[in-house]
């Protein structure tokens, strides 16, 4: 009798807790604007010249996920958040700004893909600054701490016409 009362109270509690009866209740998936997500990854944009005006290399450490990809153009990958800020660093005697400039922003809650065109003002050799022209995709993953970071970050040179 013990063992059917217990068998009853905890059908009984499984009936109340799951008043459908089903085994895997189906959720509605959360609803997401991606576009309130773009003022942010604007901004997160404008880093990448903040770190190069200012030398400061830290910058990128909080830019890329600790196992971003990062692809530049003609180079070879770099895996990793430090092999990525060692990269720019190495780059701020010569890159002197970036701007990045939208022009889609797609995904989810978790994970956002960003195009856009861009432009890097490098110093040449004679002292003066040329301008470069791309294209780029950045993939934006949410961590734990709620923070946007690239993972995947691509560009290609634009060539002029």
């Amino acid at each position: 009798m013990k063992k059917t009362l217990f068998i009853f109270v905890t059908l009984l509690s499984f009936r109340c807790a799951n008043p459908k009866n089903d085994a895997v209740q189906k959720t509605e998936p959360e609803a997401f604007d991606v576009t309130a997500l773009k003022p942010l990854i604007i901004e997160n944009g404008k880093r990448w010249g903040e770190a190069l005006q200012t030398k400061d290399a830290s910058i990128f450490m909080d830019l890329y996920d600790v196992n971003a990809h990062y692809l530049p153009n003609g180079d070879i990958a770099l895996n990793g958040n430090t092999a990525i800020m060692e990269y720019w660093k190495a780059s701020m005697s010569f890159l002197t700004d970036i701007q990045l400039e939208m022009e889609t922003l797609e995904g989810n809650k978790q994970l956002v893909y960003e195009t856009g065109k861009g432009l890097a003002l490098v110093l040449n050799q004679t002292g003066g600054m040329d301008t470069l022209r791309y294209k780029y995709v950045n993939v934006w993953k949410r961590g734990t701490d709620g923070k946007y970071r690239v993972v995947i970050d691509i560009y290609n040179d634009i060539k002029a016409p």
